[in-house]
């Protein structure tokens, strides 16, 4: 087995293995290939107000992977204080 297929398979385990049933998901590279290969993980954006792309991006991969996706946009205020706490 090469590196590759090794690395595929022990990330395949190790989604798996999980007790998670969803995914901060960003629709970045690593979120994405995780979704891949577990895609009944529930997927979660969360997106501050005036984010830029990155809603668009994380649509788009979610749609791709038939996701079960829920996307959430929070204020500035909201994120400052839930950090706080």
């Amino acid at each position: 087995m090469n590196k590759i297929e090794e690395l595929k398979e022990r990330l395949k385990v190790a989604v798996n293995a999980q007790a998670a049933e969803g995914l901060l998901f960003s629709g970045g590279l690593d979120s994405s290939i995780l979704a891949a290969l577990n895609p009944r993980l529930k997927a979660i954006t969360v997106i501050l107000q005036r984010a830029g792309e990155d809603m668009k991006y994380a649509q788009e991969i979610a749609n791709f992977l038939n996701l079960n996706h829920m996307m959430v946009t929070i204020g500035i205020d909201e994120a400052i204080e839930a950090v706080l706490k």
